[in-house]
Order: structure tokens, then C-alpha cells, then sequence
């Protein structure tokens, strides 16, 4: 194959097989790579070649690939696959892959098909979170919306896309959840986690937490945000429970022995933002005890 050709294929990778002294392979030696394969693996050709393939990703062992690529020198069978690649700390890459034999060793083809399998994740993430999803425009109009957010608001997508993004929070704290997003969108390598008090359709008050980030296209312009919403426990008049307080077991910090001790729950949050717990035991309510996070 001509390095002209190499050039205009997808992912193209031959090995060769190292055996031990059984003639037992061992590992694989990247003879050539094109410069698509590096792209998606993420590696210059001076990094892979005359490399061990175990050498470089050890993960392939576990993952049962290096198995595989293994029984297609030995019988001959090829092995077409999806796989993802690992770079040793994530996956980097997803490949839709044609493993043949080639002398002693094999000749990968494959297709990069990542953004089609990350698309298909993002929104396997989108429809089942259990977090509100929500993304807006620069004018805070509201994009998309997931049935996270609408189970923390009773609005469907129907009801919320195109609506202004402050009926996440109550009328008078607009005015601060906008200034929160307009600082988002003009600094957009930042992420910003704030808290966001507002009430259900039905009129049942809660307080959300909110990831917010900024949106950037191709270009690195910023068209918008994402927020993700967490609903977290409400924020109480002190000496109140209502009878829709999420009752949470927590461990609490005691000074006095330097330990976490059980057998606490919060019953509530102070205005200040303390916690407020108490034993489960006890009738005590102790507000300046410290839950783990």
C-alpha cells in the first residue's frame, strides 16, 4: 500500500507477532500506523512504532482483545468488532474495527465511529438521569430539557423549551441565577455551582443545586450553557419539618473524641446554611453538627 493511500484510509495499523522461545506470542510490535490511526488513538507514529502493543495499553489483556487479536494469527479467522480504545486512564476512542492475519502478525482496519457512540451515550445520559439536564441559549431562553428537570418541576419538555430559564427559581432570586449564567457564558472554561430556591408546579418549595458551563461551537464561540440540577434538601424555618423533608442517616463529625459517630439524621438546614441533625435515638436537635459529605 502506497503512503499516498495510507494517507486517505480510516485507521490503518499492521504488527507484527513477538513469540517467546514455545513460540508463544507474547505481544505485538506496531510496524507501520497511518497518520488516521494515530489521530484516533492519539499517539504519534514516533511513539507507536517499534512498540509493544501490551507495552503501551496492558488494559488490552483484561479486556480480552489482545486474546482475540492472538487467535487471529494463530487460526487464520478475522475479528470485526466495535471496541473501545483505552488510553490507560479513559476510553478515548471507539473504533468499528476488521482485525486480519498479515505475515505473522495482523492488519487493523477500522472507521472512528466515537462521536456516533458518544452521542449515542450523551443521550442515554440525557433520557435516564435522574438530575435535571437543561441547556439555554446566550438570550437564557431554555433548549433542551430532560425528565430529570421535569420531575423537579412538573414541566414537561413541551412546557419548558423555549421558556426563560428563571422559572428554575423563585421570582426574587431571578435576578441572581441570571447574573450566575451571564458570569458563565463570559468566562466558558469555568464551571459554576450554585443553589437555586424555587417551588414545583405544584407549590411545594425545594432547593436545587446547580453545575452550570458554558457551551462553545466549533469555533470556540460561546451559543449557551448546561446546567445540571440536583435537587437537595430544603432549606427550613428553624424548629419546623415539614412533612415532605427528605429524612437523610448521616455520621457527624463530634469534636470532643475527634470521630465521625452514626445514628444521625437531617431533619433540616439553617437559614446560615448549617445542617441541623439529629439521633435517631435522641429528641435532641444539634445544629452545629457537621454531616459527612
Amino acid at each position: 500500500v502506497s503512503a499516498e493511500l495510507l494517507l486517505h484510509l480510516g485507521p490503518v495499523a499492521v504488527t507484527s507477532a513477538l513469540r517467546d522461545c514455545d513460540d508463544t506470542i507474547v505481544d505485538f510490535r506496531y510496524d507501520l500506523v497511518n497518520p488516521a490511526f494515530c489521530e484516533v488513538v492519539g499517539e504519534s507514529a514516533d511513539t507507536l512504532l517499534g512498540r509493544g502493543l501490551l507495552e503501551l495499553y496492558p488494559s488490552h489483556v483484561e479486556l480480552g482483545l489482545f486474546d482475540a487479536y492472538c487467535a487471529v494469527v494463530e487460526t487464520g479467522a478475522p475479528y470485526i468488532s466495535e471496541l473501545p480504545w483505552f488510553d490507560e486512564r479513559n476510553v478515548h476512542a471507539f473504533l468499528e474495527v476488521r482485525v486480519v492475519r498479515f505475515r505473522d502478525g495482523y492488519l487493523m482496519t477500522g472507521r472512528d465511529i466515537t462521536a456516533a457512540k458518544m452521542g449515542e451515550q450523551v443521550r442515554r445520559i440525557f433520557e435516564q438521569s435522574r438530575d435535571g439536564i437543561v441547556s439555554i441559549d446566550r438570550a437564557m431562553r431554555i433548549s433542551t430539557w430532560n425528565a430529570g428537570a421535569g420531575h423537579l418541576y412538573g414541566l414537561s419538555e413541551h412546557e419548558a423549551v423555549g421558556t426563560h430559564i428563571s422559572v428554575i427559581t423563585a421570582p426574587e432570586l431571578r435576578t441572581r441565577l441570571v447574573e450566575h449564567l451571564t458570569a458563565v457564558m463570559a468566562t466558558p472554561d469555568d464551571v459554576a455551582t450554585f443553589d437555586a430556591e424555587g417551588s414545583r408546579a405544584d407549590g411545594t418549595p425545594h432547593r436545587v443545586e446547580v453545575c452550570a458551563s458554558a457551551i462553545r461551537e466549533a469555533n470556540g464561540a460561546v451559543i449557551g450553557a448546561s446546567l445540571i440540577l440536583r435537587e437537595r434538601t430544603f432549606r427550613q424555618t428553624p424548629g419546623t419539618t415539614p412533612a415532605n423533608a427528605v429524612l437523610v442517616d448521616v455520621e457527624v463529625w463530634c469534636q470532643s473524641t475527634g470521630k465521625w459517630v452514626g445514628g444521625f439524621r437531617v431533619v433540616g438546614i439553617q437559614p446560615d446554611g448549617a445542617v441541623k441533625v439529629r439521633r435517631v435515638t435522641d429528641r435532641r436537635a444539634l445544629p452545629e453538627a457537621l454531616p459527612r459529605d
